[in-house]
């Protein structure tokens, strides 16, 4: 208020519900943005009691949460979502939630157990800096690790519409992005493969039939029988046992000559 509005706190929160007082005379449904609230409950919660017990009954209909430079971890996520819901049972907040330390998705999961109303995503975790929490992480944080909480999101639709904003965005999706990311569904060792022969070993609950994806099996210095299986049963073709061990001694050695893996 001071440095950057150059006023007190009073004459700010007249401001805001001069603001607020047009808009309804206008019919427009008003939402509030405590921009930069994080650093706000870490230095002066006070301030933000402050400015949310001058405008709780203003009519606003949601109040809007924001780690705006990213600095929250988990147990401050959970903390001060609490408390705010806490203080005022009767607003509704949305929590924003920016990725700077890696922790978006983290936060996002803790404020969800805070008792937050509605979380902020974008497609591919688009945003300022590091970005935002990205949609298809919080989808599947709440179908697997919050499953008492529901959310309305087709699940076989996020790559499609992930590609899709890839394209037009021009940013691209890291190839190990959780959910989305083009090798995430990628087996390189072939112990992987023969586990998933065998009872389906190491799959988790991210299946990717989920996501309208599948899974893939690398070929190169780690492959093993049951890797080139997998490999040669997408394109039809059974081999003798013979011939099953060349063909793997061979792309062994291929994988491991360039140091990469050879995939389909």
């Amino acid at each position: 208020c001071e440095k950057q509005l150059r006023k007190t706190p009073e004459e700010h929160v007249a401001d805001i519900k001069e603001v607020i007082g047009h808009a309804k005379e206008k019919g427009i449904t008003v939402n509030v943005y405590l921009e930069d609230w994080s650093n706000g409950m870490r230095t002066s919660p006070k301030y933000v009691f402050q400015i949310v017990e001058s405008l709780k009954d203003s009519g606003i209909n949601r109040f809007m949460l924001p780690d705006t430079l990213g600095i929250l971890n988990p147990e401050q996520s959970y903390l001060f979502s609490r408390e705010m819901i806490q203080r005022f049972p009767r607003l509704h907040f949305d929590f924003h939630s920016h990725n700077d330390y890696d922790l978006a998705t983290a936060n996002v999961y803790s404020a969800i157990q805070a008792g937050m109303d509605c979380i902020h995503c974008t497609m591919n975790g688009l945003g300022e800096r590091a970005g935002n929490v990205p949609l298809s992480s919080v989808v599947g944080v709440v179908n697997d690790h919050l499953k008492e909480h529901t959310i309305n999101i087709d699940e076989s639709k996020l790559f499609s519409v992930s590609k899709i904003v890839e394209s037009f965005s021009g940013i691209r999706i890291p190839g190990n992005k959780p959910i989305i990311g083009g090798f995430v569904f990628t087996q390189t060792s072939g112990i992987h493969a023969d586990g998933d022969n065998k009872d389906n070993l190491y799959h988790n609950e991210l299946k990717p039939q989920r996501f309208n994806r599948k899974h893939e099996y690398a070929l190169g210095k780690l492959a093993g029988k049951a890797s080139i299986k997998k490999n040669l049963e997408e394109l039809g073709i059974e081999l003798d046992v013979d011939s099953m061990k060349k063909v793997t001694k061979r792309i062994n050695e291929l994988g491991d000559r360039k140091q990469i893996s050879l995939f389909r």
